[in-house]
């Protein structure tokens, strides 16, 4: 098998929901990021808004990244428009949401993706963790970091791991899963937006023990805001409506200053409450 033509057949969507201008920063940090994104030429966002001044934001977000395929959502159809976005026969599944940013650089040329290729006893890799992730910000906990079985990479054994994103694999904020391993679970389970699809593959997780993460955190999630009623998530304090109302009269976010604070390079969480500041 030909391991890296492997790692350029990746299925990739992004979800949105009424966060255009947390949107344009996450596909911002993508770019500067993950310098393959260009490979991927029908990377999808999925997404819907609550009013026409959502929209108005998702019309100046489209327009300045007219690179990736826009999809929107149709009202009841969440799962089908997912699964639509899928191609089979593509190795790898990877999803983000729209408050997710990148923070260092990734490929799936890396070491740690080929080491996920050849081994059939891993469940994902994950972009979010790392070694020095030791506070759950969903469940407000802090957390244990699990003992590592491989003295070459970050490989640990998910059931085992102390409660919370340690033992969590199968989260849609930056997991890359084989597509033949996650499609069969994406067309069983009922699901009608992200948090619902989300909740129903943490009850149905693969039987597939181990994880791998990298030295350093790939992604984080700044968890601004809450745009759904679906779960009471931990959230900060900025409204979608204030950011998006901000953005349609021209502001934008500023991808710098989110990175360049401390929180961010040194995040000990995979939700970081980073304060998102203009440009």
């Amino acid at each position: 098998m030909d391991i890296w033509k492997s790692a350029d057949s990746a299925n990739i969507v992004i979800f949105s929901k009424d966060r255009a201008a947390q949107l344009d920063l996450f596909l911002r940090s993508m770019k500067r990021f993950f310098p393959d994104w260009h490979k991927y030429r029908d990377i999808h966002v999925l997404y819907t808004y609550s009013n026409e001044a959502f929209g108005a934001g998702y019309v100046r977000t489209i327009t300045t990244h007219p690179e990736f395929h826009y999809a929107f959502e149709n009202k009841g159809k969440f799962k089908a428009d997912t699964l639509n976005l899928l191609l089979k026969e593509r190795n790898f599944t990877m999803f983000f949401v729209d408050d997710n940013i990148f923070k260092n650089h990734f490929s799936l040329r890396s070491e740690e993706v080929k080491e996920f290729i050849i081994r059939e006893d891993i469940a994902c890799v994950s972009l979010r963790l790392c070694p020095r992730i030791n506070f759950c910000y969903t469940m407000n906990v802090p957390m244990k970091v699990p003992t590592f079985t491989d003295s070459r990479r970050f490989i640990w054994k998910w059931k085992d791991a102390f409660p919370g994103d340690w033992s969590y694999p199968m989260s849609l904020d930056g997991h890359l899963f084989k597509t033949d391993e996650i499609l069969p679970l994406l067309t069983l389970l009922e699901y009608s937006n992200p948090n619902t699809l989300e909740g129903n593959l943490a009850n149905s997780p693969f039987n597939i023990p181990y994880m791998i993460c990298f030295d350093d955190a790939k992604i984080f999630n700044v968890p601004a805001n809450k745009v759904q009623n679906v779960n009471g998530n931990r959230h900060g304090n900025m409204t979608a409506w204030d950011i998006n109302e901000r953005f349609i009269k021209g502001g934008r976010l500023s991808l710098d200053k989110v990175l360049n604070n401390p929180l961010s390079i040194n995040n000990t969480s995979c939700h970081q409450d980073v304060p998102l500041e203009w440009e």
